[in-house]
């Protein structure tokens, strides 16, 4: 089973905000430490706003992370977490600019897709699904409920974005 990408959420959220913080000292300041990534800013030629963010948190000197912006709300952030020049981390965040994640992609195979998403309600994971033979098909979801417990598991995908085994999983309360 691939991993679950919970302790993921947090990761890169943590690593836009540090970006956005880091980029504003660096103006600010007259530089970061040394070994402090610095993170290579992008304005909208229009509006003059912020519109990407792009680092090397590997060190490796090529950019690996790309965090896209309108002003100072994150909307999207992109990593290529194994150095090997292909993206395979998405985090979503939420559209009204609240500074929440609305989902995660992962490609854990690296063909360049996504093949496990995790889906948010708020800091509270509402659902899982994976491609678990990459065909580009969702083949399992597990749907929890908000106290994280899984509520449903469905697994044998339609091919019309649903499911053909559906299992309720009873909830201790």
């Amino acid at each position: 089973m691939q991993g679950s990408g919970l302790g993921n959420k947090a990761g890169v959220c943590s690593i836009a905000v540090a970006l956005l913080v880091v980029a504003v000292a660096a103006t600010g300041c007259g530089g970061p430490a040394s070994d402090t990534p610095t993170p290579i800013p992008t304005y909208d030629p229009n509006t003059g706003r912020l519109s990407k963010l792009t680092t090397d948190l590997s060190g490796d000197g090529k950019a690996d992370t790309w965090v896209y912006m309108n002003g100072t709300k994150v909307l999207r952030a992109e990593r290529d977490r194994n150095q090997d020049g292909r993206i395979d981390y998405w985090e979503f965040d939420l559209p009204d600019g609240t500074g929440g994640i609305e989902h995660i992609e992962e490609d854990s195979n690296g063909d360049g897709r996504p093949d496990h998403w995790t889906f948010f309600a708020g800091p509270v994971i509402r659902a899982v699904e994976w491609d678990e033979d990459f065909d580009g098909v969702r083949d399992r979801r597990l749907t929890y409920n908000p106290a994280g417990q899984v509520t449903r598991i469905e697994t044998r995908a339609d091919g019309a974005g649903g499911y053909l085994e559906i299992r309720d999983v009873p909830v201790d309360k």
